[in-house]
């Protein structure tokens, strides 16, 4: 009889707390259910500690990883990551809390849409501007891909696996290395620094390796150690390297002028100051070149046809002078005349200022290497045509007993050159090869006339003395 009691009383119990209509619902905690499953909490209001809710299935992902044949809707809690692995269908069980089965993985289920998207798998679409608001958290990507992280293509690109960083280039070639798109059309190829305050220009620090560069105060007092600086404005003084370039402010309070300097370790060697002056091994340069020390000039064109050189002095302060621009002294001209033939007259120089004086040499030789150079003065007058030409000396490398050549003027403004003792050549040449008469025609002009056996080649070099 007990037991019988206990059965009724558990069927009323039963009845008392469910209700199906004819439609099949089923409501719990109500009689009039308003869906398939309909619940109602015992309490809706109120401060009753009595717990309402809906329990689901708590599993570990061992056990969601081992289900088969899970119908699609299926909603588990799983309380424990520890068991299983995250594969198969428990690609997504990467923390405890509730999933739901799509038919073929379970998936997490969270707020919002879009809740079975897993941004280090799947590609999505942002729908609207998110910010990040990190406060004290760090945010750090790590990577072993040479295009690891890019922005729009080749805008920035990240070399994880070479520790390189591009800008308009997936393929940075050094540690930073910027490709303009716009290559020869203005802006485009610009690198902009802006924004700097009551500083006014940019610094860039070229640290040494692995160190640290100083705060730009610290620069002013010589104690950074880089390669390359390019100061801010100064109040005053100038900014030091140990080695590099530094570009400096002038601060007098009235100019706003900068200078370059070049520095090694040892201190500064050359400097371009704000007047476009260039100094080595000087820091004040008073010329537009200033060498302080020796200068080498490894390589010099030599000047050809009828163009006029002025030599080059020192004067007493160690600056390069020239003759004086007027050439009254020290111009030199120089002028060749070849393959003048036999009995054949050409023009040797021409140019000679009028009412100038020179001293001339004229310089020939035959294929046996025997060389011929005579000196003459020249005066060029155009007034009463007094211009003439008269020889003072010589020599001849092959001369056996007068090496020096006899001059003969028929007028004053013609001269024959006759050379004495010359060996004959293989190249037929014969003792008469190397003579040779000048005349002055006209004013500022010489001609050679060739008086030997076979062509000959001649070079004349005039210097102005007045």
């Amino acid at each position: 009889m007990r037991n019988m009691k206990k059965l009724v009383l558990s069927i009323v119990l039963a009845v008392s707390a469910y209700s199906i209509n004819i439609n099949a619902q089923v409501g719990v905690g109500t009689v009039n259910p308003s869906s398939t499953l309909d619940v109602t909490a015992k309490n809706e209001t109120g401060t009753s500690q009595n717990v309402d809710g809906l329990l689901i299935p708590r599993v570990d992902r061992e056990r969601a990883q081992s289900m088969t044949g899970v119908p699609t809707s299926t909603l588990i809690y799983v309380n424990n990551i520890s068991t299983g692995a995250l594969n198969g269908t428990a690609i997504n069980i990467d923390a405890v809390g509730y999933y739901y089965f799509n038919g073929t993985a379970w998936v997490k289920l969270s707020a919002g849409s879009g809740a079975d998207i897993n941004i280090y798998k799947d590609n999505g679409t942002l729908t609207g501007d998110r910010i990040v608001t990190q406060q004290d958290k760090t945010l750090s990507f790590t990577g072993t891909a040479a295009n690891a992280f890019s922005v729009d293509g080749n805008t920035f690109s990240v070399d994880a696996a070479n520790h390189r960083i591009g800008i308009g280039t997936i393929a940075p070639q050094g540690i930073g290395h910027i490709v303009s798109d716009n290559k020869g059309s203005g802006a485009g190829n610009d690198f902009y620094f802006d924004g700097f305050g009551s500083s006014g220009n940019p610094a860039i620090f070229f640290g040494s390796a692995g160190g640290t560069p100083a705060a730009p105060t610290a620069l002013s007092n010589g104690t950074k150690v880089g390669s390359i600086y390019f100061n801010a404005r100064l109040t005053s003084g100038w900014a030091y390297t140990s080695a590099g370039i530094s570009s400096t402010y002038k601060g007098d309070g009235t100019t706003n002028l900068s200078d370059v300097r070049f520095m090694t370790s040892g201190g500064e060697r050359a400097i371009i100051d704000e007047t476009g002056k260039m100094g080595i091994g000087t820091i004040s340069p008073t010329k537009t070149l200033d060498v302080a020390g020796e200068a080498r000039i490894r390589t010099m064109n030599m000047v050809s046809g009828a163009s006029a050189v002025n030599p080059v002095y020192v004067d007493s302060n160690g600056v390069l002078v020239k003759a004086p621009t007027i050439s009254t002294y020290g111009s030199v001209t120089s002028n060749t005349t070849a393959n003048i033939t036999p009995g054949a007259t050409g023009t040797l120089i021409t140019g000679l200022v009028d009412n100038g004086r020179y001293k001339i040499m004229v310089l020939s030789g035959d294929a046996c290497a025997d060389g011929a150079s005579a000196e003459y003065f020249v005066h060029n007058n155009t007034f009463n045509n007094y211009y003439s030409i008269n020889g003072i000396g010589g020599i001849l490398s092959s001369g056996t007993t007068n090496k020096s050549p006899t001059f003969t003027s028929t007028t004053r403004n013609v001269v024959a050159t006759t050379w004495t003792g010359k060996t004959t050549c293989q190249a037929g040449d014969d003792s008469t090869a190397l003579n040779y008469t000048l005349s002055m025609n006209s004013s500022g002009v010489i001609n050679i006339t060739n008086n030997g056996n076979i062509t000959r080649y001649y070079v004349v070099i005039a210097t102005r003395f007045y």
